[in-house]
This record gives C-alpha cells, structure tokens and sequence, in this order.
C-alpha cells in the first residue's frame, strides 16, 4: 500500500531501502524462533510465506533447525488478525549448477548419463536459474531448468528490517514451491 524509505539490517551492513507497509488482516504464525505471515495470490491457490527470525536467531541457524513437522505445525496453525507488514522490495536472481546436488541426493547417473557417445561427452550438465521481485504490485517468479540433453506470538506490527527467508507455497497440499 505505502511505501517508503527504512533501514534493513543485513548480516554485515546496514542500508537504507525501500520498505513496503500494508496495514490489513494477514495471517499468521509465531514460535520461539521465527514469525511469519502468509501473503496469498490472488485466485490462483498458492502464496507466499515469509518468515523472519527472532532476534539473535539467524537464518543460517533457522535453516538448520527447520524441518518438515514445523512446516506443518505452521500450515495447521495461521491466525488471522488486523496488523501492519512493512515488507523490502526486492529483485532477487541466481543460477545453481544442479550436478552436485544431484550426485548428494545419490543420483550420480543423472549427471554421468550421456545420450550420444562423443570424445567429449562428460556427462550432463544441469542448472536452474530462478528470478523473484517482489514490489507494490505483488511477486513475480521465474525459474527454468536447463540440461545438455537437449523456509512467540507474533508481534501486531512484522518488520522484514533484516534477512528473512520466503517461499512459495501450493496452499491445498502445503507443498513448497520455489
């Protein structure tokens, strides 16, 4: 709805951005290490999530400590409620090289496989690049995947004034999306 400028706390820098704030009924969701609320699109079944850690917890430790049961605990216990949402703008993009994650999922045929037998085939290579931008007008996402073949109670006012993490979620089956 507004928007203006704030500070945003990163890990080793403070800056100045552009900070979102809509005061309306969002739902909700707090514990003893992170609150979060869901940012649902429009007509289409799915939302964003947003979780911000507690202060003195970071999202490296947050990441660690999540699992599957929180997500779950979280999709069975939203609240609704009237309260403000101050949310940075961001454009987010990046490309990862999926071999390695493959071979640690034990999938080492996925990257070793090769269709047509040449002097230099070594393997297929994957990558996935993903684009995010949230702003005034909502999110937009895009990812594709290539391949050589062919993440306490919740205070009434949520300030994403530090790193935070986001997904993209189906809401009928919970599953997390991007």
């Amino acid at each position: 709805k507004d928007t203006g400028r704030a500070m945003f706390n990163g890990r080793d820098m403070r800056n100045v951005v552009d900070m979102m704030e809509s005061d309306a009924k969002f739902e909700f969701y707090g514990n003893t290490q992170f609150s979060a609320v869901r940012l649902p699109f429009k007509g289409n079944g799915a939302s964003m999530i947003f979780i911000l850690p507690d202060e003195g917890v970071t999202v490296d430790q947050l990441l660690e400590s999540l699992s599957a049961e929180d997500f779950d605990q979280m999709r069975a216990s939203w609240k609704r409620d009237q309260m403000i949402v101050r949310l940075p703008k961001f454009d987010i993009a990046q490309k990862a090289d999926l071999n390695e994650a493959y071979r640690s999922l034990g999938v080492p045929g996925a990257v070793k496989y090769t269709f047509i037998s040449t002097p230099d085939a070594g393997g297929v290579t994957t990558w996935q690049c993903a684009r995010i931008t949230v702003d005034e007008h909502g999110a937009k996402a895009a990812a594709v995947t290539v391949s050589d073949l062919c993440t306490a109670p919740m205070p009434s006012i949520l300030t994403f004034d530090r790193p935070f993490l986001y997904f993209f979620c189906d809401d009928s089956t919970g599953t997390i999306l991007l």
